[in-house]
């Protein structure tokens, strides 16, 4: 592979991570003002699981109306 599409590649899968990074900080940010709203922190680890950024599964989630202030 040339250089150049090396160079390419890489360029697009920073910024796809850049892109998701941000995607999940604001959703945090919303997650934040709704008093830790469980379905945004689920998706906000998925989110991040996804980009690479936890490589655990969180398989448990908070219930309903119970905030984890230590994920953001």
């Amino acid at each position: 592979m040339s250089a150049a599409i090396e160079a390419t590649i890489l360029a697009a899968l920073q910024e796809l991570g850049r892109a998701t990074l941000r995607q999940v900080e604001d959703h945090s940010a919303v997650a934040k003002a709704r008093d830790g709203c469980p379905v945004c922190v689920r998706y906000a680890l998925d989110s991040m699981r996804r980009a690479g950024k936890i490589a655990h599964d969180h398989s448990r989630y908070p219930p309903s109306g119970w905030c984890w202030p230590g994920i953001y």
